[in-house]
């Protein structure tokens, strides 16, 4: 197939399935059948805007790629915390908190135990708190369990400048003292502003400054697990740094 671009309403696109499965086959130098829709394609959709602003979109990672991803961070997960002694889980809201409940599934099963999970919202914690143009959602933190000697891990979705991270310890620490804290991503996009480093990562990826990491998972309504790298406008504040 020759290159071609394409252009599709966005609205359209939700509605019609057979062109979602086509999107995988357009804009890219020659198709391989074999490929499937794991092979990185990027597309161009046509927003429903008044700027009509365009954005690009590289599939990085599928369903069953980040299944593996989630299995392995597990088993690291259970290795590094000697067969899950103290161990507990803490998500960060929103994706790092679905991602943490998946990661509990995988390590309740391997330990034949259930895992003490936490819920984190750093939202008072952000060092830009107060710098916000408009009032911030705060959702709830649950954390019912004592933390002190247990052995943490912290997770998240997307890695970039640190700071998510530094606020998470911030709030993390006015519920007790853990004997350690380790920290589990499922994205490194590098860009540190702060010396945070994550102990358990399930991909690196290279991220321009034009650019952002989409995370896409059912538990919130999109159909299917799927990680993205975009470029273009990010919705919202597009200056926020995880």
């Amino acid at each position: 197939m020759t290159k071609k671009k394409l252009l599709f309403n966005i609205s359209a696109v939700k509605k019609n399935e057979s062109i979602q499965k086509l999107l995988f086959c357009i804009d890219c130098e020659k198709y391989d059948s074999r490929a499937g829709a794991s092979a990185p394609v990027f597309l161009k959709l046509r927003g429903t805007s008044n700027e009509d602003k365009m954005t690009e979109s590289k599939l990085i990672m599928d369903s069953r790629e980040l299944e593996r991803k989630l299995n392995r961070l597990s088993t690291e997960i259970v290795d590094e915390t000697r067969g899950g002694d103290n161990l507990a889980l803490i998500g960060i809201r929103t994706m790092g908190a679905h991602l943490a409940e998946r990661i509990k599934k995988k390590t309740d099963a391997i330990l034949s135990t259930k895992i003490p999970l936490g819920i984190l919202d750093i939202t008072l914690y952000r060092d830009d708190f107060s710098r916000q143009p408009v009032s911030l959602a705060i959702k709830e933190t649950i954390i019912d369990f004592d933390l002190t000697g247990k052995h943490i891990v912290l997770i998240d979705d997307v890695l970039w400048s640190g700071r998510t991270v530094r606020a998470a310890l911030d709030h993390i620490m006015d519920y007790g003292r853990p004997s350690v804290i380790r920290l589990a991503v499922l994205i490194d996009r590098g860009g540190r502003e702060l010396p945070i480093e994550p102990t358990f990562t399930g991909a690196r990826v290279e991220v321009r400054e034009e650019e952002w990491i989409e995370l896409r998972l059912r538990e919130t309504g999109s159909g299917r697990d799927e990680v993205l790298l975009k470029k273009g406008k990010k919705p919202g504040n597009s200056r926020k740094k995880k």
